[in-house]
């Protein structure tokens, strides 16, 4: 990863107690569960790049979007900023449950109340936003520091702005 802010949007579709999670096919953060999104690109609105994310890595279709805030994620490796985002968070409502294979990486529902359970295998961030933005819907904006080392990632610093 670069020393760039990368703009990204990421969506919760939460249904019957449960949340859609993607296990992410590639890096950064390759292997860990995550909520669906990915990159703004040039151009684009955050909202039409809510909706393709979605439609790339589920097959689902957004009915509706509420924005809940948004997350200035950095990364540190050791004393040295190495990279991060700025996520865009919305909380998202999806037509039916049918998903579609995608290059992604494979998806999940998970209960809302057992979500520590894959702790070890999620980025932390997307844990933070779900616990404290999505459910229960909470609006606001964070500034998030992850440390990593040896390829895991450890909550390093997390500011209410």
């Amino acid at each position: 990863m670069s020393e760039t802010i990368i703009p990204v949007v990421v969506g919760g579709i939460i249904k019957d107690g449960k949340i859609l999670l993607i296990q992410r096919k590639k890096k950064p953060f390759q292997g860990l569960w995550s909520l669906p999104g990915g990159k703004v690109e040039s151009c684009e609105s955050v909202t039409d790049a809510m909706d393709r994310e979605i439609r790339e890595e589920t097959g689902l279709h957004v009915e509706s979007m509420e924005f809940i805030g948004i997350v200035s994620e950095r990364i540190d490796e050791g004393e040295k900023a190495i990279g991060g985002h700025l996520i865009h968070v919305f909380l998202l409502n999806v037509q039916g449950t049918n998903m579609t294979k995608n290059g992604e990486g494979k998806l999940q529902w998970f209960p809302l109340e057992d979500l520590s359970k894959i702790e070890e295998n999620a980025i932390p961030t997307d844990l933070f936003i779900i616990s404290h933005m999505l459910y229960p819907k909470h609006k606001g904006s964070y500034v998030y520091v992850l440390e990593q080392e040896q390829g895991r990632y450890f909550v390093k610093e997390v500011l209410a702005i």
